[in-house]
């Protein structure tokens, strides 16, 4: 089970919810329900601030090496 589905969020949930704690922590990144897709089926790789992925962590109710353990490796080209 994914992290996402573990908190019962939809991609698109989890994509506005990250976006509106990035913003209320001074970060103007915006995630998009494709960035997600993109993250969770390994095409590219989250890349995020410290104080975003303590946000984050907090958002799918995870500690920072599931997390890590979570994230797909892009594939290589």
């Amino acid at each position: 089970m994914s992290l996402r589905a573990r908190v019962d969020l939809t991609q698109e949930e989890l994509a506005t919810e990250l976006s509106r704690r990035f913003l209320m922590i001074g970060s103007n990144r915006k995630v998009t329900k494709k960035s997600v897709s993109d993250w969770e089926t390994g095409r590219h790789s989250p890349r995020f601030t410290p104080p975003e992925t303590l946000e984050v962590c907090d958002t799918l109710k995870c500690d920072l090496v599931e997390l890590a353990l979570a994230v797909k490796s892009s594939p290589s080209k």
